[in-house]
């Protein structure tokens, strides 16, 4: 959502259920974090303070090439995240339906968490 008057972006509600469902799951401030899919416009990791280190950019495009990799470029993947120090990779914008495999939903949004550093 734009404030135009004050030509301000506001987080749209979502971001905000993002962002304090990260932090209930254990998430902390200060955190370093991937994005699959990017973080260009999304408000989510500035209200959890956390620090994205690396990014794979493409929104639900870049998601559904993650989805329909092998199992194999997969994890060589969420390893190259977890080799940037990133606690975990946030997903936005996955398509209802298509969720990915040992990955958890972010509340009722269409966002999800990898916890690195538990699964490799």
């Amino acid at each position: 959502m734009h404030n135009f008057l004050q030509n301000k972006s506001e987080p749209a509600p979502d971001q905000l259920k993002i962002a304090d469902a990260l932090i209930k799951m254990g998430i902390q401030p200060g955190d370093k974090v991937a994005s699959l899919g990017g973080a260009l416009f999304p408000h989510w990791y500035r209200l959890a303070h956390v620090q994205i280190v690396a990014e794979a950019p493409g929104g639900q495009n870049a998601v559904r090439q993650f989805r329909q990799a092998t199992p194999a470029d997969r994890e060589q993947i969420l390893r190259l995240f977890a080799q940037t120090g990133a606690r975990a990779v946030i997903a936005d914008m996955v398509p209802r339906g298509q969720e990915l495999d040992g990955w958890q939903r972010i509340a009722d949004t269409d966002a999800w968490v990898y916890f690195l550093h538990d699964n490799l």
